[in-house]
């Protein structure tokens, strides 16, 4: 397997590395000051353009981010996902790019199209579908982990696995703290 890890002493200096949030913290420093194209895509996020609407007494900000368009602009059909390297798997990573391991099965990225300041992207570090049904325990902790400088969400492909996620959310949220109050006795 491919290293792509960061190790503490190098994440260390670039910032304090106490908990996990502050790892990932240094972890988008150290990766701003060493690979160009997320320097550079960071400092793309300068030119956004948002707009606030207000529908119903509930606000939706709309952002334009031109330093997407690579991303967005992916062609997603079958055939030419299939004829691409998957750019989540470790040997394909931008050789720039570093990560942290978490839980032994995934490893924290900095997103080189970010459409935030701070945007990370998680994959498991095995060439599998990433799906939040078989990992969604995974995903709380990381997410709770993450609590002091992050706010993680999850991206879906359809409505119909968006309502799965929202029901497995409601299951499995009472499920992880219970576990949680159990580990701690």
């Amino acid at each position: 397997m491919v290293n792509k890890s960061l190790s503490e002493t190098e994440l260390l200096k670039f910032g304090t590395i106490g908990n996990l949030s502050q790892k990932a913290e240094a972890l988008l420093n150290e990766q701003k000051s060493n690979w160009e194209l997320l320097q550079a895509n960071f400092i793309g996020l300068r030119k956004v353009r948002t707009k606030l609407f207000t529908l119903d007494n509930f606000n939706v900000k709309v952002q334009f981010n031109p330093t997407r368009i690579t991303s967005t602009a992916a062609k997603v059909d079958a055939k030419s996902i299939a004829e691409r390297k998957c750019f989540l798997c470790l040997e394909n990573l931008p050789a720039p790019q570093k990560g942290i391991l978490y839980k032994n099965d995934y490893i924290i990225l900095c997103n080189p199209f970010p459409i935030f300041e701070q945007h990370l992207t998680i994959p498991n570090i095995n060439h599998i579908p990433q799906n939040i049904e078989k990992h969604f325990l995974d995903m709380l902790d990381l997410t709770f982990d993450l609590k002091d400088n992050f706010l993680c969400f999850i991206t879906v492909q359809s409505v119909e696995l968006l309502h799965r996620i929202i029901f497995i959310f409601k299951l499995e949220l009472k499920i992880w703290f219970q576990l949680k109050a159990i580990t701690k006795t």
